[in-house]
């Protein structure tokens, strides 16, 4: 299956990566499918039994700043902290050898594609990236840069923090420009800009008709966003190593995927 995996990959003229929790594992990031998996990586939190998605509420921003941000300070420290697997750079490799532009679509937060040297341009975060602001309650519809934030937290020990990053128009609480649960204050702003680039991608290859594939990496079902653009795709190779392909003409790796893209890059290099 990797021989023809690989000659798919060799002969497409650009790809589609779309990319879920999933490819973030291999690197160190926390698994946080289910409670149980998000208590494992923050058990004082099971002890309160708050769940991934009270924490990541908006609600949380707004009325309990310092519990959301000693959370989610942590998890900026600790994107920032994280280097990109190897996997990230066999994709890089390979898509800089195709001559035409291909894509990154990721429902991840973490920044880890730029951090890899994948250009931001073509980069699309559905779900918004923890490295940019935002007023709580979307004050002004802006965003800026978290490069300059550093949030003094503990999630072993403490539940809060001290001092919180403020929004630099009201003065009230910020938060990172990520979609969270029962988001009534998102500013799509980025966003919106990246789907006009990806819009633009996809229109620009269908009119040359090019060969597209797609490599759907760690994408599960319970967030479907990665798995149906990816599906629109003809040519899918699928890469998960729990979840199964209900998808036809998905190609499935049931691998982690820096085990899996190592396996594929070195059929690859034989072509």
């Amino acid at each position: 299956m990797y021989k023809k995996i690989s000659k798919l990959i060799h002969e497409a003229d650009c790809l589609l990566i779309g990319a879920g929790a999933g490819i973030g594992v291999d690197s160190g990031m926390p698994d946080y499918r289910g409670n149980e998996g998000f208590w494992n990586a923050y058990p004082p939190l099971k002890d309160k039994n708050i769940s991934y998605t009270d924490i990541s509420s908006c609600e949380y921003f707004t009325d309990k700043p310092n519990m959301a941000w000693n959370f989610y300070g942590h998890c900026l420290e600790l994107y920032r902290d994280t280097n990109p697997h190897h996997g990230f750079a066999i994709l890089k490799e390979i898509v800089d050898q195709k001559k035409h532009k291909s894509f990154i679509f990721t429902s991840n937060v973490d920044g880890q594609f730029q951090k890899a040297g994948f250009k931001p341009e073509n980069i699309i975060e559905c779900h918004g990236s923890v490295h940019h602001l935002q007023c709580a309650r979307n004050c002004q519809n802006v965003t800026w840069s978290a490069d300059n934030t550093h949030v003094d937290s503990d999630v072993t020990n403490h539940y809060v923090v001290d001092e919180y990053p403020k929004c630099t128009h009201c003065e009230e609480a910020s938060r990172p420009n990520v979609l969270l649960f029962t988001d009534g204050y998102w500013c799509g702003q980025r966003i919106n800009k990246q789907q006009q680039a990806f819009n633009q991608w996809k229109s620009y290859s269908q009119q040359r008709k090019l060969k597209i594939v797609a490599i759907e990496i760690g994408a599960g079902q319970a967030v479907p966003f990665v798995r149906m653009e990816c599906q629109k795709i003809t040519n899918l190779i699928r890469i998960n190593p729990e979840e199964p392909s209900p998808t036809s003409n998905a190609l499935h790796v049931q691998l982690n995927s820096l085990d899996a893209l190592i396996k594929i890059k070195k059929e690859y290099d034989k072509i």
